[in-house]
């Protein structure tokens, strides 16, 4: 059974603390959203598997740790020393970590920009470079840019799930398979998951998340100038290199070792080239489609995800 001391209350103290910073930067008001985080030491797969997660309409200045709800990861069900109702999208939560072994916390927001694009049920493409933080690892190994194993680059977006009505199973169903491998994931005409390794990891990719809609939202207003233009897949491949010598503990990659040789400058199919290899486009859902590229894709090697924070 779940205690309310040591470790438990501290992760307790986190799931609360992160509401409240949630309500803090504008991405929730009253008792929307949830956070919840996964308890150490269980993998989620098992009947001892279990997660934390905000109380079901609970006003954030009301909300303590002893009100945080402890779940069993199989059923989603409370333990049976729990006196409150967990969030309404406990499902949704219990879904997300039986799907990612990788994922240790979970915040679902209603902020501003993500919820614009949720919304228009809009796509959010890399249009800016940031947006790859929210994407996994791409295999580059292979001609295609993809493998069996690993996602094709050709999802490098992060996707709108489908409507459902909220703490349904069909949402459940729905936006964890939006989500797949990403950080994150839209959820149409409601908000948006966001997912990291540990809470803060969650926290830092929402702000991410929120700070790349509010980024393709204005870039679509100059879209009667020039559309927003999503990165092609070598220049993805090149800026994922890149990641692997970004900070003070790495040696930096030369210009003339990035495995992709594309023309850097290349955004727009309009652009005049004499590529003969075969186009290659990032699909999205969006109103304004990115234009392709005629760049090919080089095979390279094995890139790891993105790191934080690269552009400092």
């Amino acid at each position: 059974h779940a205690t309310k001391t040591g470790s438990h209350h501290t992760l307790r103290e986190a799931v609360a603390n992160t509401y409240k910073a949630m309500s803090q930067e504008g991405y929730i008001m009253s008792c929307d959203g949830n956070v919840s985080a996964r308890v150490p030491g269980n993998d989620g797969t098992g009947t001892d598997g279990t997660f934390l997660i905000t109380p079901s309409g609970v006003m954030i200045p009301d909300l303590t740790p002893d009100k945080v709800v402890e779940c069993q990861t199989l059923t989603g069900r409370p333990l049976p020393n729990e006196t409150y109702k967990p969030s309404s999208e406990y499902n949704l939560h219990k879904s997300v970590y039986a799907a990612r072994p990788d994922v240790g916390g979970i915040v679902h927001s209603h902020s501003i920009y993500a919820s614009a694009l949720a919304c228009c049920r809009i796509d959010l493409p890399p249009s800016h470079y940031a947006v790859c933080e929210l994407l996994p690892e791409f295999d580059f190994s292979s001609k295609d840019g993809g493998s069996i194993s690993k996602p094709q680059p050709c999802d490098a977006v992060v996707k709108c799930a489908e409507y459902h009505t909220y703490g349904t199973m069909a949402l459940s169903k729905a936006t964890t398979e939006a989500l797949g491998n990403n950080y994150a994931v839209i959820m149409a005409n409601h908000g948006a998951i966001v997912v990291g390794a540990t809470l803060e990891d969650a926290m830092y990719n929402q702000e991410r998340l929120e700070r790349e809609c509010e980024i393709y939202w204005k870039s679509v207003q100059l879209s009667s100038v020039s559309p927003p233009k999503p990165l092609t897949l070598p220049q993805i491949q090149n800026l994922q290199f890149a990641d692997s010598g970004y900070g003070q503990d790495k040696v930096s990659i030369p210009d003339e070792d990035l495995p992709a040789k594309a023309n850097h400058n290349e955004t727009s199919a309009a652009t005049t080239t004499t590529e003969t290899e075969p186009t290659t486009a990032i699909t999205t859902t969006t109103t304004t489609p990115p234009s392709a590229s005629t760049d090919s894709n080089t095979p390279g090697t094995v890139i790891t995800n993105p790191i934080k924070g690269r552009c400092a």
